[in-house]
């Protein structure tokens, strides 16, 4: 069976988070379609989502090579509110969230993080010269008009946030369901 897997950047902010996720849940819990932050997704900034045959030995081999690549956690800043158009499996919705300033040391862990999958023979999803960093809110239905009923406080936009790397378990659509690695202590 074929499971989908993403590398990715968590807040370790847990105030930050769940910013994230009560704007999210405010603004789009009746326009979501299959993508909305929550109890069963985690704000999270994606470096690399991928689909392999599952193995635990298989995992902790590929996180411990991710885990070499970023010790410590990133400093990120935000950069804007972002609306994109959906693609492929995803026409007629739309992707809404927040855009990442893409930083060179954030662009050259996303490209070693899509070269390491790649020396363990994974095609990743996640390509280095389209990488675009941001932190989704929701998918949502065209049909559904947009309204943003609240927007976080200013200070929330001129902090800089720490982000550290994980591996976990999403979907097809890149919800990020469940951190495998590292482990909650």
């Amino acid at each position: 069976m074929t499971d989908h897997f993403n590398v990715a950047l968590l807040p370790e902010d847990d105030n930050f988070a769940l910013a994230c996720v009560d704007f999210a849940q405010a603004n789009f819990s009746e326009r979501a379609s299959e993508y909305l932050l929550g109890t069963e997704a985690f704000p999270h900034v994606t470096l690399c989502q991928f689909e392999i045959e599952t193995e635990l030995k298989q995992l902790r081999t590929l996180w411990l090579a991710m885990e070499s690549l970023q010790r410590m956690p990133i400093s990120l800043k935000l950069g804007h509110i972002y609306f994109k158009p959906g693609v492929e499996t995803h026409e007629n919705k739309y992707w809404v969230g927040l855009a990442v300033e893409k930083i060179p040391r954030l662009s050259a862990l996303q490209n070693s993080v899509y070269e390491q999958l790649a020396h363990f023979g994974i095609q990743g999803k996640t390509l280095p010269q389209t990488y675009f960093p941001h932190l989704t809110w929701a998918r949502c239905d065209y049909d559904k008009p947009l309204r943003l009923a609240f927007m976080p406080p200013e200070d929330f936009w001129k902090n800089d946030y720490l982000f550290a790397i994980s591996l976990g378990r999403s979907d097809e659509n890149g919800v990020y369901h469940e951190r495998i690695y590292p482990a909650l202590g």
